[in-house]
């Protein structure tokens, strides 16, 4: 178990010097809201698979993610304009 916790604790602490340097050269604030927003939606996921964790591994990852994303936008964490910025349709 020791190999396995070094790991988890090496990728979070690149996650964090990664998204430290992101933030600095982006000249980004997080939002504490849109935080919140994030979590809940990944709440409403992972009740989600832990209630129907026996189906395929690819029906629980496309259904998750589409509940993720609905999830998002019904909680105001983006918009369609965005969608349309990011994939470029006027």
């Amino acid at each position: 178990y020791g190999a396995a916790g070094m790991t988890v604790v090496t990728e979070f602490l690149v996650a964090i010097f990664s998204a430290s340097i992101v933030l600095k050269t982006l000249k980004a604030r997080l939002s504490l809201k849109m935080v919140g927003k994030v979590f809940l939606a990944a709440g409403a996921m992972a009740a989600f698979l832990g209630v129907f964790y026996s189906l395929n591994v690819l029906l629980l990852i496309l259904f998750g993610g589409l509940i993720y994303l609905v999830a998002l936008y019904f909680l105001k964490g983006y918009s369609k304009e965005m969608i349309r910025d990011v994939v470029g349709v006027k």
